[in-house]
């Protein structure tokens, strides 16, 4: 069977997306070394992690709606306005970094479009987001907040 992953390896395309999220300014991994191991046929990224907590683990603890709504609005907004659908979206993924600003970990799946996300991307992109067991009782509880403040960013952007 073929796969993209023959010509393009995931190793690979975590470094390309590290990069390319930094360059636009997204807190994120810092690749330091890609490894070929070519004895098992595979190869290895070699990273500095975003230094931080991921939002599902501050869920665990009590995330509440003020902690954030707006704040994960934004972000996944300025995501979508800039083009980058992360399938991979899910509270786990994203990071609370020391400095307070989100941040995007386990980025090898991810698109990058030279436009904004269609409406169809963007409401697939919160599919995934609200998809983990995991995350429901955070999101569900304040799902229709957060898609508010979504709208509201969006519209805040245009003006």
């Amino acid at each position: 069977m073929l796969s993209s992953a023959l010509f393009f390896p995931y190793s690979q395309r975590f470094v390309k997306n590290a990069l390319k999220l930094r360059q636009l300014g997204i807190p994120t991994v810092t690749p330091r070394d890609l490894y070929s191991l070519p004895h098992i046929a595979r190869t290895a990224v070699h990273y500095e992690p975003v230094r931080g907590v991921t939002l599902r683990n501050l869920a665990k603890n009590g995330l509440t709606k003020d902690h954030f709504i707006e704040n994960l609005a934004a972000f996944i907004a300025k995501l979508h306005q800039q083009g980058i659908y992360f399938r991979s979206i899910h509270l786990g993924n994203i990071v609370l970094s020391e400095s307070g600003e989100l941040g995007l970990i386990d980025i090898a799946d991810l698109k990058f479009f030279t436009k904004p996300l269609s409406k169809r991307q963007r409401k697939r992109n919160f599919e995934h987001l609200i998809r983990p067991k995991e995350d429901k009782p955070a999101l569900t509880a304040y799902l229709n907040e957060l898609q508010t403040a979504y709208g509201n960013q969006l519209t805040d952007s245009k003006n």
